[in-house]
């Protein structure tokens, strides 16, 4: 019984972190913005703007 409990509590923990990683990672990544301003073919050149800003779990930007 005292290894089962051992077991179970490892399985709690995996799936706890699992949870924190997946919050953290969308709370984190995707908060870039990139907008092409200008495009010329000749001489090559593309211009970009990139953002980047907090975005809260409900994907609500902050700092516009």
């Amino acid at each position: 019984m005292k290894e089962a409990l051992w077991g179970v509590l490892i399985v709690e923990l995996g799936l706890f972190g699992i949870v924190v990683i997946n919050i953290f990672q969308n709370v984190t990544i995707g908060n870039y913005t990139i907008t092409v301003e200008d495009i010329n073919e000749i001489p090559s050149k593309i211009s970009l703007r990139i953002r980047s800003g907090i975005t809260s779990l409900r994907g609500e930007e902050f700092g516009k």
